[in-house]
This record gives C-alpha cells, sequence and structure tokens, in this order.
C-alpha cells in the first residue's frame, strides 16, 4: 500500500479511533488487504480501505465529514471514493436484501434518506466490502468452520453469487 494513502487514513485520526480492540486503521488495511488477495480491482480495494472514513449505521465514529468527499476522491479515484460513500451512506440490511431481487437495485442512502439505484457490479462491490469488512472482524485464526460460525455463514451463503472467487472460498471456511 501507498504511503500517502496511510498519512491520508492518519490525517483523519483513524490511528487513534477504537475499533474492535484495535485502531480503525488496523481494520481499514485489514480490509484493503483481504479485497487485494482476493484479486478486486484497484477501486474496490481503495474503497475497502476507506469503507467506513464517514462512518455507517453501525461504526458511527465519523472521521471525515462528507465536506472532505472531493480531498478523498482526488487520492483514491472517483469510483472508489463513490463505493467508499455508498458503503458508509447504506442501510447494510437493506443492502444486501437486494441479492435476492433479480433486478432493480436500489441503495437507501442515509445521509440524503434517498434511494439510489445500483447496478449488479456495484452491488457485487459493496457486498465484497461488506463481507470483507465483516471477516476482517473475526478473531485471528478463528475457524470458520466451527459450528460458532454457522450463523454467520448462513447469513452470507445468500450473497456468494455476488462474491468473487477468493470471497466465496473465504466463506467456505478454506481461506482467510
Amino acid at each position: 500500500m501507498q504511503p500517502d494513502l496511510e498519512s491520508l487514513l492518519d490525517s483523519y485520526g483513524t490511528a487513534a479511533a477504537p475499533h474492535t480492540g484495535r485502531a480503525l486503521r488496523d481494520h481499514l488495511v485489514g480490509t484493503f488487504r483481504l479485497l487485494e488477495a482476493w484479486g478486486n480491482d484497484e477501486d474496490v480495494c481503495m474503497a475497502g480501505l476507506f469503507h467506513s472514513i464517514y462512518g455507517t449505521e453501525i461504526y458511527t465514529r465519523i472521521s471525515a465529514e462528507l465536506g472532505e468527499r472531493d480531498t478523498i476522491r482526488r487520492v483514491i479515484g472517483y469510483r472508489a471514493e463513490e463505493l467508499a460513500y455508498m458503503f458508509c451512506a447504506c442501510d447494510r440490511r437493506r443492502m444486501l436484501s437486494n441479492v435476492e431481487r433479480p433486478d432493480g437495485f436500489v441503495l437507501h442512502d442515509r445521509f440524503t434518506n434517498g434511494e439510489v439505484p445500483l447496478d449488479r457490479g456495484t452491488l457485487a462491490a459493496l457486498v465484497e466490502i461488506a463481507f470483507a469488512n465483516e471477516l476482517e472482524q473475526l478473531p485471528t485464526g478463528a475457524d470458520v468452520r466451527g459450528s460458532r460460525y454457522d450463523q454467520w455463514r448462513s447469513r452470507w451463503t445468500p450473497c456468494a453469487s455476488f462474491l468473487t472467487i477468493g470471497a466465496r472460498e473465504a466463506l467456505r471456511g478454506r481461506s482467510r
């Protein structure tokens, strides 16, 4: 990963922000690395690196205000920032329910309270980021094949057709 990306994350206080018993920055970098290992394109990986920079419905700490979007966009690119924004803006449960629809995918933007139509590729990128985000938070060395993760796996199984091969392997518990 490029040093300027780490510097940008640091400038928003992610190294000091708590997240799952460690720094938010560590979680963001871990999510980026999973997405990269699974062969995602650079935009998806960059979006994963900034996936909660504006806060999310679950992780409500805001590292960067929405007014910083242009600054972040200049560094990570338009599509990557747009995906990061959408991830922060979405109602995740509603976003993931799209995988059961044949078409007409939509994201509810909690910042604008509006509906944003999604194409399949954008939905797949957001599902992939959401999956990497959750998997990255599992305890290190966790055996995802154990019964403890059956509920987690059953929640993600309907999303499998939207995931990359690497993410599907991780879902099956064969890799992380």
